[in-house]
């Protein structure tokens, strides 16, 4: 998988908007398992999140927002140290500590978000994957699974809802 320029979506003043580069994971589950179900299509793609922190263990905070006072969303960049992306996100992000920080962990293999009942986590991962190698190696798995909403992303992506009063203030 090739990475894509990350979209219009979220807030319009986010500066990963068209010119960083990357890959977008949920990050939310439930037990160690994502949710039975997926806003973007009936292929799911599952890595294990070792084998995305194996090369890439700089993280940062990208954006807060919310699309019609629904649900609120996190985006999260994952970048190779020493990389362009890197240096783009140290002079524009907030870095946190990949460990210890108030959206995601990491623990036994699996990255976990810390409170899926208030907020969704996006992770932009940006490295190019190779889903067959992962495979092969067991480290990625494809299912097919029920598909929610209009089954895809939307093109060029969703604004935040400007009169959302938590993602406004």
């Amino acid at each position: 998988m090739g990475t894509q320029v990350k979209d219009n979506g979220g807030d319009p003043r986010s500066p990963i908007n068209g010119r960083l580069r990357g890959l977008f994971f949920m990050a939310n589950n439930v037990n160690g398992e994502p949710p039975p179900y997926s806003y973007f299509g009936p292929r799911r793609i599952q890595i294990a999140a070792g084998e995305l922190l194996h090369s890439a263990r700089n993280l940062y905070f990208a954006d807060f927002y919310c699309m019609k006072g629904r649900r609120h969303y996190v985006i999260l960049v994952i970048t190779r140290p020493g990389s362009h992306a890197d240096w783009f996100c140290q002079s524009r992000l907030v870095q946190l500590d990949i460990t210890n920080n108030p959206f995601l962990c990491f623990s036994m293999g699996q990255l976990y978000t810390t409170d899926t009942d208030n907020f969704d986590v996006e992770v932009f991962y940006t490295e190019d994957l190779n889903i067959t190698e992962l495979q092969i190696r067991g480290k990625a798995s494809m299912t097919t699974v029920e598909t929610r909403g209009q089954g895809h992303s939307t093109l060029g992506g969703r604004r935040k809802d400007t009169s959302c009063s938590i993602c406004n203030p």
